[in-house]
Parts: structure tokens; C-alpha cells; sequence
């Protein structure tokens, strides 16, 4: 529930990416949430056996992330593709430091489930 996200308490999230039929981990990233502001720590993929598996997991990191409302995302890169595929932007650090203040204090909504079958997920990769 909503109120089970402290607003300024550190979490870490963990998003991943399962292929249901063999049970494999496909992709995943760790990153702390405090307040409204998400920082990846770490990330991962086996795109050799499961295509495209980063930009599923990312674009559902994405989504998942927006509909808690996190309004500063910090991706750890300011690589152009990265931002172009995911919409991000890069930024100063005096904005960067002001964003983090204003949002760091906000508990995020609650938003840990995606669509049945990722069916949102899907639809923006298709």
C-alpha cells in the first residue's frame, strides 16, 4: 500500500525480468528509490539468449516507475541512444541537485504491478 513507502526512507528495488517457461532470469536491475528519485546501481541482461530482454526490462522499469510517480530517474549513463529510446534527458548537476530535493521527500504512489502479461510492456515495443 501507498502508505508502506516512507516519504526520505532509502528502498531498494529490485525489477526483473523472468522467461516464465524455463525459469531464467532474462534481465535485471537494482536501484534505491528515496522519496520520488531512483537511482540504478546495477544492471544486467542475456540478450545472446533472450533478445531485446534489456529494453522489455528497462521499458517496464520505466512504466513501473512512472506510475509510482518518481519524477527524478537516474540511469547512471548520459549515453544519446539511452536517452533517446527511453525519453530521458540529461541534465546540469545544480538541476539535478534541485530536482533531488524537491522530489526526495515525496513517498512515490503505489505501483508495483504492471500489466497482466506485461501487455503494456508489449505494446510500446511492438
Amino acid at each position: 500500500a501507498a502508505g508502506e513507502w516512507a516519504a526520505g526512507v532509502p528502498r531498494v528495488v529490485s525489477i526483473e525480468l523472468w522467461d516464465e517457461e524455463s525459469g531464467t532470469m532474462a534481465s535485471a536491475e537494482v536501484g534505491v528509490l528515496v522519496g520520488r528519485c531512483y537511482t540504478c546501481l546495477s544492471l544486467f541482461a542475456r540478450t545472446e539468449a533472450f533478445p531485446r530482454c534489456d529494453q522489455v526490462r528497462a521499458w517496464a522499469a520505466c512504466l513501473l516507475l512512472k506510475r509510482a510517480g518518481v519524477a527524478l530517474v537516474d540511469v547512471g549513463t548520459t549515453a544519446g541512444y539511452f536517452c533517446a529510446m527511453y525519453g530521458f534527458r540529461r541534465t546540469e548537476r545544480s538541476e539535478f541537485v534541485a530536482l533531488w530535493r524537491a522530489h526526495r521527500r515525496t513517498a512515490p504512489a503505489d505501483a508495483h504491478v504492471l500489466r497482466e502479461g506485461c501487455r503494456d510492456v508489449r505494446a510500446l515495443l511492438e
